[in-house]
């Protein structure tokens, strides 16, 4: 029966406990009801003791033990790590719980039966989060324990530990275990070199398992601290000698007419060898690899290391070369880490010799197609051209790791000729497969030969052997492979122009005309790469584009491919859409494709979303080269708006950045009901994601909010939505430093885009703000830094509304106030762009006319250094803006962070200043707000224009500090202790000041939409007093 409530304590008894663990599988209902049952029991204390009894019982019931032991995997995994929270009811493990649990799990394992099988996750796990926590020092007593045993049999669960534990930790996130670990690894290292040279000689199935795990412990091991001295130079040496002499060793006859199992341990003892010695170069001795600190590792693997590695990697691939059966791990991983030593000149100087008698026949012979290649060509196109661009192959294929070294090889100037001339060679004399892998060998030539490189033979290449493969009908296999070398030889076509128009009719034909599969995909990918190249050009024939265009959109609907897709967005954005034909019509068949291949994934089918992403932004190419055309636009974007509306409808995470993006593109000049319509989805669709997503949001967001004003504040619900998705984002604890200011950043722009026009939620947005500031000890600089931008435009936004609320606010206000003023005081010099910097002079200056009972005393103590540091803002404004007359720029898209630095600024700040000097002359004068921001303070709303200036907010600051202060303006104008330098740039600004004069006298200052009364600057009282007075 299911446990009570009030009940704390497990209620099933030992036997009950099994009845539901020896519930049969066949009986779904039955089994699903147990299950239920024990996740019920499961919450409450006692339950893991009564597991534990059950996993034990070696008399016990195999299926109930088995059972147990499943359900005690779960537990540990999801509950390892947890702690107790009071907001919901959840199953916690004590400490003496945990206790238990390893002496038992890993007793068990040792033991090796059959229930330990599903413990070694787990296990795993356990000893990974035990790491972390600092308390897995039960860990190496144990496997020393257990491998200073004299019987073998014991040894492969200790070994797995080791192994899975090492993979499982990061010692880069934990340095301080780091000596911990040295030492534990020291004292195992040793006993698996005296393990392995007792059964080295043994060849029996427990032997080469145990050898096996020794060599993937060793792996993992030089993984995770070999440049720390885990062992020394002479068991350095002794291990690759070991090494080395497994790579030599022959097969027994035993062996070779034994099962499949000693077959498969004997080879992964090979592929574990040479997995090692790569790593340890790749880690340790390549100089190219961050890892490496150890010089005296570098000079013991050239001297006395690597040449007996390639030797024996020569021998490998000779006897490969002669018939015998290499395993194709074994054999990708030696082609691989021949690739890796190539570069260096010492390897390399040892390779050389045998490249032509071995290597290049080796990596011939691993390019040729198997009859597998033939028979998947044949039968399973598709998926045979989705293998070839498989992002994994090269983890497995040994072709893949053949064409690498390959490469490395043609990186020496001196082989790259002699490679070119064999392989032409190869295709004049050679047939069917041979033939392909030559095609196969030229292609990867042209992916490292330089494009300024002329290969006299390249003309004869084209014309007489590649062109005649793709034009005629040969066999689809070699077509395909014919295609695809082209692509690869597309910077070195460029220096045959005859040949050009004829590779693209050729080209053309195979993707419109040829009945593989296969062959059309290669032809499009090779188009695209001549295209990318600058070989095919824009006069090339445009009849073609429209039965094109349905070509490629066949192709990927039938492939779900990558590929074609970005070949496709390359066609739409390099020709004139009008030779497409109807871009409405452009755009369905590229929504048909999106729905079939999503319908597809829905059913089951591969997983294609990265291609889809690609179809998504096909679809925006259209939609922003057709914004000249203004009879269908509307249509254009009420089609591509079909995409967001399915993507947020059914939360398609992995969509929603590139349904953001075309969003934002379809809006040109209006916001249109399709475009708020898609607000809405996005608004339900992405609100349960905690504003985890705003990054992606904000550019999209951005142009709703300065596009669509009028619209936006005739509906205040529209608004509404907008700063429900900014304020969820701010209030997210766990949020990032990037969507953090991003979201401060669109807040801000919000109120100052609509001046004096929220002033009835300006008190929420100022509190949100005082919230943040007292977590800056969590935040980064440039979240600090919007934070307070953004707390400054709520502040001066409309000055009388706040000042008229301080008395309300309270003690509040002043610590938040105080926390402002030594934030700006510490943090001048990292406030960037025009924008940024004025606000950081507006804050210092609404301090400066607080009233005293809420002026931060830090304002009174440190006004000397906070002039001097207004001045350095104002000498870097300067210095900003003068780079606004820089010719070519190239400026930043909205809500990215400012540059680094001040000869970059400008780049946002034109930005800025466009984006808040745009005419507000269209805003309605007059709106009642209702519901609009939660309704906290309804107020009437005036329209104002704006003039953002530095040098008016100053002059209206100290001309109202005459009635309001006039001793801290005193103070404010008295220069005399600052530094000669600021002193300086002070009186400059006072003559700046002056100069205006006469046009502030005439006309109603205002700083952004931050109001100021227009008195005398610096002539206070009398306009015949110099402002030096």
């Amino acid at each position: 029966m299911p446990p009570s409530e009030d009940d704390n304590a497990c209620p099933a008894e030992y036997k009950e406990l099994l009845s539901l663990l020896k519930c049969p599988a066949e009986h779904v209902d039955l089994m699903r009801d147990a299950t239920e049952v024990l996740e019920q029991i499961s919450l409450k204390a006692g339950f893991i003791d009564k597991l534990l009894a059950i996993f034990c019982d070696e008399n016990g019931q195999s299926s109930a033990r088995v059972r147990a032991a499943t359900h005690l995997k779960y537990q540990i995994r999801y509950l390892w790590s947890s702690e107790k929270q009071s907001a919901r009811q959840q199953a916690v493990m004590s400490d003496a719980e945990k206790k238990l649990i390893r002496k038992a799990v890993i007793g068990e394992f040792m033991k090796d039966s059959p229930c330990s099988k599903k413990m070694e996750s787990a296990i795993a796990v356990m000893t990974a989060f035990d790491f972390i926590r600092r308390q897995w020092s039960y860990l190496p007593p144990t496997l020393c324990e257990v491998m200073d045993r004299g019987e073998s049999s014991s040894w492969a669960p200790a070994l797995t530990i080791l192994e899975r534990f090492l993979r499982s930790v990061d010692l880069r996130k934990h340095e301080s275990e780091r000596a911990e670990i040295q030492r534990f690894l020291k004292s195992m290292c040793p006993r698996m070199l005296e393990r392995y040279r007792r059964i080295a000689k043994t060849v029996t199935v427990s032997s080469l398992l145990n050898q096996t795990l020794i060599l993937k412990a060793l792996c993992s091991i030089t993984l995770t601290s070999l440049n720390k001295e885990v062992m020394n130079e002479t068991e350095l040496l002794e291990w690759m000698n070991i090494l080395h002499s497994i790579i030599d060793r022959e097969m027994p006859s035993r062996i070779r007419t034994g099962s499949a199992q000693e077959k498969n341990l004997w080879w992964k003892c090979k592929k574990w060898a040479v997995r090692v010695i790569d790593l340890i170069y790749v880690n340790y001795v390549h100089a190219d690899h961050p890892l490496v600190s150890n010089n005296r590792l570098q000079k013991v693997f050239s001297e006395q290391i690597s040449s007996s590695t390639i030797s024996s990697l020569k021998g490998l691939l000779q006897k490969y070369l002669n018939g015998e059966h290499v395993d194709n791990r074994v054999l990708q991983i030696s082609f691989q880490h021949l690739a890796n030593i190539c570069p260096c000149s010492s390897s390399w100087t040892r390779i050389k010799p045998n490249v032509e008698d071995v290597y290049r026949d080796a990596i011939f012979q691993a390019l040729t197609p198997t009859a597998f290649h033939r028979l998947f060509f044949d039968k399973e196109p598709v998926q045979y051209i989705q293998r070839e661009y498989d992002a994994y192959r090269f983890l497995v294929d040994p072709a893949v790791s053949a064409a690498g070294f390959l490469k490395a090889i043609c990186l020496h100037q001196d082989q790259l000729l002699p490679m070119f001339q064999f392989t032409v060679a190869s295709l004049e004399s050679l047939t069917g497969d041979a033939k392909e892998a030559a095609l196969l060998f030229l292609g990867y030539i042209g992916d490292v030969a330089p494009s300024s490189v002329k290969l006299d033979d390249m003309k004869l290449i084209i014309n007489e052997r590649l062109l005649p493969l793709i034009s005629d009908k040969a066999h689809a296999r070699i077509k395909a492979r014919a295609c695809w070398a082209i692509g690869r030889l597309a910077n070195l076509v460029i220096h045959t122009p005859d040949g050009i128009p004829l590779i693209q009719d050729a080209l053309y034909n195979c993707i419109l005309r040829d009945s593989s599969l296969p062959v059309r995909v290669e032809a499009v990918i090779a188009s695209d790469a001549l295209i990318e190249y600058g070989v095919i050009r824009m006069k090339c024939r445009t009849a073609t584009l429209p039965p094109l265009f349905v070509a490629v959109v066949d192709i990927i609907r039938k492939t779900g491919m990558e590929e074609p897709v970005a070949a496709l967005r390359r066609l739409l954005r390099i020709f004139n859409l009008t030779l497409f034909g109807d871009k409405v019509k452009l755009i369905r068949d590229l929504i048909d494709v999106y729905k079939d291949m999503v319908t597809s994934m829905n059913e089951g089918g591969v997983d294609v979303w990265s291609t889809v992403s690609g179809v998504i932004g096909c679809v925006n190419v259209i939609a922003v080269h057709s914004r000249e055309f203004d009879s269908t636009y509307y249509n254009i974007v009420a089609e591509c708006l079909r995409i967001p509306y399915d993507v947020f409808l059914n939360r398609y995470c992995a969509l929603y950045e590139d349904s953001f993006n075309l969003i934002r593109s379809t809006i040109f000049k209006d916001v249109l009901e399709c475009h708020w319509k898609a607000l809405y989805f996005v608004y339900r669709a992405v609100i349960v994601h905690e504003g985890v997503i705003f990054p992606m949001m904000m550019p999209m967001l951005h142009k709703f909010c300065v596009t669509a004003k009028v619209s936006l504040l005739e509906r205040e619900y529209r608004l509404h939505i907008i700063y429900q998705l900014i304020a969820r984002t701010l209030r997210d604890p766990d949020q990032t430093t990037v969507a953090y200011v991003q979201a401060a950043k669109l807040l801000e722009c919000i109120v100052i885009e609509y001046p004096g026009l929220l002033n009835h939620c300006i008190e929420h947005f100022v509190f949100l703000c005082l919230e943040m500031q007292k977590k800056y000890y969590y935040f980064e600089k440039r979240a600090k830094i919007m934070n307070s931008v953004l707390l400054i435009a709520c502040l001066t936004e409309n000055r009388p509304v706040i000042l008229n609320k301080l008395e309300d606010w309270g003690d509040s206000i002043k610590d938040g106030l105080s926390q402002l003023a030594e934030f700006l005081l510490c943090s001048g010099s990292d406030f960037r762009g025009i924008h940024d910097r004025r606000m950081y002079i507006a804050g210092w200056l609404f301090l400066f006319r607080c009233p005293r009972a809420f002026r931060p005393k830090i304002v009174q103590e440190q006004l000397k250094k906070i002039i001097e540091e207004m001045m350095k803002v104002f000498e870097a404004l300067d210095r900003t803006r003068k780079g606004l007359n820089a010719p070519h720029v190239n400026f930043r898209s909205p809500g990215t962070a400012s540059p680094s630095s001040d000869e970059d600024t400008y780049k946002e700040d034109f930005y800025n200043e466009f984006a808040r000097n745009c005419d507000h002359s269209s805003l309605p004068t007059k709106i009642r707000c209702r519901e609009f921001l939660e309704d906290l303070f309804p107020s009437s709303i005036d329209c104002e224009s704006v003039d953002f200036d530095e040098y008016a907010l100053f002059y209206n600051a100290c001309a109202s500090l005459q009635t309001e202060d006039s001793a801290i303006l005193k103070e404010l104008l008295d220069t005399s202790s600052i530094p000669e330098h600021q002193r300086a740039y002070f009186e400059e600004c006072k003559k700046i000041c002056n100069q205006r004069y006469a046009r502030l006298d005439k006309n109603d200052v205002t700083g952004g939409s931050y109001m100021f009364g227009t008195t005398d600057m610096f002539n206070f009282g009398s306009k015949k007093k110099s402002a030096k007075q």
